[in-house]
């Protein structure tokens, strides 16, 4: 079933769910993004990760990946039909990623060389979108 994807929360605080499988990059983004003024989850998984979608309700994801790529560029499919106006951000340790056609369904690639400027802005730009 296609959704829209709209937040139930009325507060100014967004909220971003990280998809990762490694603890040490979550633990970066969770700090990282939680200082920024975001309201971080992080899902472990792709069972954890289609639970916490639903439980959270997020204003954006960011499918992160860095030892298990094909987790998340699998789940991309997935997430993108069922809510198509969802804005989903990948970031990848392997630079072949953005060329791989499930790929194309996230709205922006952010490459792990950059530093977490760059991601933030991307984030701040996918919710203004």
């Amino acid at each position: 079933m296609i959704k829209s994807w709209t937040s139930d929360d009325q507060t100014d605080k967004k909220r971003v769910l990280v998809f990762a499988d490694d603890s040490a990059y979550a633990l970066v983004f969770h700090q990282d993004l939680t200082a920024a003024g975001y309201e971080v989850s992080i899902a472990w998984g792709t069972s954890s990760f289609r639970e916490t979608i639903e439980q959270n309700r997020p204003d954006v994801v960011l499918l992160a990946l860095n030892t298990v790529p094909s987790a998340g560029l699998e789940l991309l499919p997935d997430i993108r039909l069922a809510y198509y106006d969802l804005p989903i951000l990948l970031w990848s340790l392997h630079p072949a990623d953005r060329y791989d056609s499930r790929a194309m369904a996230a709205d922006y690639f952010v490459p792990a060389g950059s530093n977490l400027e760059d991601l933030k802005l991307k984030i701040r730009m996918a919710l203004e979108a």
